[in-house]
């Protein structure tokens, strides 16, 4: 165990380090050592030794007095004051601050000590009975039963039970007299019984009584007493307990076993139409008799009593129903809605209380029927619906499909079965991936993703593989699906198949493109070769007028200048036409001066890397590759205010990837998503070509646009033989 440390408040150096020496050598710690009396309150608030030496004449303002005083208002530490030839008036006030002893200057290491072990000890017996006060406190304080000490018919003490039963605070109890508390009816008895108890110590066996509260309710109450001395004085040491619910329980206890027999029927009532609500998946006209004949068989007067039941319109009744003056009704509810009533009614006049004929239970069973079948009914919808739709999903000839966000597939319907060749059992509690073509795979993570986060993405087109290898294109609509707690668990996807319509659309690009190509060249051949020869007979008509006509001449060389731009202006509407032409250059061709054209044009810096190996023999994925370059270069420019961009093409034996990056200001957010009339147009471009479309955000400002489609015929054999 540590020593007792001892904090030293003495203004004489060398008087403090004696009393520290003697201190030390006791076998105490000094906490510390102190001068003046502000330094020794901040010490013992810092410090908080378990003993104080401290000199009532100090230097400064404050005196060992006044710092005794202050240290007394918020810590519980023992003081022994040093005193030289200190006066009478210094030590009556020194006396106020009830110190624990006074050493007399010069300092005495036996009297020091004695004072020392004195106070120490004084000070743990003077702790251990406020803690043992404090226990008993709190016992009284805390008890569930309400304790008084009455003297002389006074109450001289209440506790915090006792002041709740009568309604009063203490202060209120506290100095009155008991016996104005008691009910009249009981007054008379229990002084009584308390005058018998004064004289002769013994209680009757009913020792229970009524008293008025404070808030007007009469209060039952069972006392019992014990003697005690309070301040010296012969006092009753009075126990209460409010028995109140007690009594009222018996009552009621008594009245609930008489009707307990018709609590039991009401009971069987209700465990048989609860079963009989759960069993039966009939028609509705098999299962309300039986409900009926149940409700009338908990009746009081089951013999007397009849029965119907109205849903929408139609009602169902007992054989002997009549509507009579005696009736007892309830509602059954389709939401907030009514969609039907129970009806009761006595064939003949019985005694009516606070309800009527009918008991308050039985008005309660009525309500309970009447939950249990609008349950039944919102149910029963719930499930006609639920089949409704499992139908409508089976029967779609759409794929619908619910995974979970981990990509294993929780429901396959027959749609999914013809469109993809896999039956529902392969596929459910399985990954997904048997219909992904593994360039896709990480679409679909990128799909869950946006999922999980909330969103829902619609008519997304991209390719799928059958059970036979084949690849399909489809466009799928991704929902999230939630559990009943609002969490999103899985997601379902509904499928369809658009691969003729894509067939379609190709052969329409195909032929737009064939009637573009025919336009611009008849542009070139034709319209230029009639521009070339006017250029040409413009040429030598300015040179005749030369020397003859100096004006004529010089209006000529004007006209071949118009027609020199309107060549210019016919050879760019037929390379618009037909950007990318197999025939005669290449898709590389084609960026390299779409890159040329944007130096020139635009003023940036724009260029191309291109594989060595690269080739595609499509001209429409030539001229869509294209298309897509030119319109993220153009966004880029636009809205990047980019000045430098990259045009990157890269192919291997499955895939072709266009890359546009630039170092423009990028998006101005990380959950920004790009979007607007372009962007779409982009993402329908390598979706028609089986591919799909990336934007990223680069870290050092600017966005990288990436398209991956496969590469052509043999890209496409490739997926089909995995």
């Amino acid at each position: 165990m540590e020593a007792p440390r001892i904090l030293i408040v003495e203004d004489e150096v060398i008087t403090s380090l004696f009393i520290e020496g003697m201190v030390t050598s006791f076998g105490y710690l000094v906490a510390g050592t102190a001068a003046r009396g502000e330094d020794a309150v901040d010490m013992a608030r810092e410090l908080s030794p378990d003993l104080i030496l401290m000199d009532i004449v100090l230097e400064g303002e404050m005196s060992g007095i006044d710092a005794a005083q202050v240290i007394q208002q918020y810590m519980d530490i023992p003081v022994i004051y040093l005193t030289a030839n200190a006066d009478q008036m210094t030590v009556l006030r020194a006396r106020e601050t009830n110190p624990f002893g006074y050493v007399v200057k010069p300092v005495n290491d036996k009297e020091l000590f004695s004072n020392i072990d004195t106070a120490l000890q004084k000070q743990k017996l003077m702790k251990q009975i406020r803690d043992s006060e404090e226990r008993y406190r709190s016992l009284i304080d805390n008890a569930r039963e309400g304790i008084m000490v009455i003297s002389d018919g006074v109450i001289r003490y209440v506790n915090p039970r006792a002041s709740g039963i009568a309604g009063y605070p203490p202060d209120v109890l506290v100095g009155s007299a008991a016996a104005g508390y008691l009910h009249e009816d009981d007054r008379g008895r229990v002084m009584e019984h308390h005058c018998r108890y004064c004289e002769e110590g013994n209680a009757e066996r009913d020792n229970s009584f009524r008293i008025n509260s404070a808030t007007g309710d009469i209060r039952w109450i069972e006392l019992h007493l014990a003697p005690v001395l309070w301040d010296g004085t012969p006092s009753q040491l009075v126990f209460l307990n409010d028995i109140t619910e007690r009594k009222i329980a018996g009552d009621t206890i008594t009245r609930y076993a008489r009707d307990l027999g018709d609590r039991v029927r009401e009971l069987k009532c209700m465990g048989l139409v609860s079963r009989y609500l759960s069993e039966h998946t009939g028609p509705l006209d098999e299962l309300i008799p039986q409900v009926l004949q149940c409700l009338r068989d908990a009746m009081r007067h089951p013999d007397i009593t009849c029965a119907a039941v109205t849903l929408n319109g139609v009602r169902y009744a007992t054989d002997n129903f009549i509507e009579t003056p005696w009736k007892l009704s309830g509602n059954v509810m389709a939401g907030r809605k009514r969609s039907g009533t129970i009806e009761l009614y006595y064939l003949e006049e019985r005694s009516e209380d606070s309800t009527g004929p009918f008991l308050p239970e039985e008005a309660d069973l009525l309500n309970e029927l009447g939950v249990q079948l609008s349950v039944f009914l919102a149910r029963r919808k719930l499930e006609e619906e639920r089949e409704l739709l499992s139908l409508v999903v089976e029967s779609s000839d759409d794929a619908i499909i619910a995974e979970s966000l981990e990509g294993i597939v929780w429901s396959w319907n027959r749609g999914a079965e013809r469109m993809y060749g896999y039956r529902a059992e392969e596929m459910i509690g399985n990954p997904v991936y048997p219909i992904i073509p593994a360039s896709h795979h990480d679409e679909v993570v990128e799909i869950l993703d946006r999922v999980s986060r909330g969103q829902k993405i619609d008519h997304y087109e991209t390719i799928r593989r059958r059970r036979d290898g084949t690849i399909v294109n489809v466009s799928l609509t991704f929902s999230a699906i939630f559990d009943r707690k609002g969490k999103i668990i899985g997601a379902s996807a509904i499928t369809k198949d658009i691969t003729e319509q894509r067939k379609l659309e190709r052969s329409l690009t195909e032929a737009g493109l064939r009637e573009r190509r025919e336009l611009g060249y008849s542009l070139h051949d034709n319209l230029g070769q009639i521009l070339t020869g006017a250029a040409f007979m413009t040429e030598a008509l300015r040179k005749m007028l030369r020397d003859a006509h100096p004006e004529g001449s010089a209006q000529a060389g004007e006209i071949q200048q118009i027609v020199n731009q309107a060549i210019e202006l016919t050879r760019r509407i037929s390379r618009g036409l037909v950007p990318v032409d197999l025939s005669e250059n290449s898709l590389e061709d084609a960026l390299r001066e779409l890159a040329e054209m944007s130096r020139n044009v635009y003023g940036i810096s724009c260029g191309t890397s291109i594989e060595k190996d690269f080739n595609i023999d499509d001209p429409v994925a030539a001229t869509e590759l294209y298309y897509i370059a030119q319109e993220a270069l153009r966004n880029a420019v636009a809205h990047g205010n980019a000045k430098r961009v990259d045009i990157i093409l890269r192919q291997n034996s499955e895939r072709l990837a266009l890359v546009v990056q630039d170092d423009g200001r990028g998006m101005q957010k990380d959950d920004e998503e790009p979007s607007g009339i372009g962007m779409k147009i982009m993402e329908y471009r390598a979706r028609f070509l089986g591919g799909w479309l990336s934007v990223i955000s680069r870290r050092g400002g600017g966005m990288i646009v990436i398209c991956t489609v496969p590469s052509g015929q043999e890209g496409q054999r490739k997926e089909t033989e995995k």
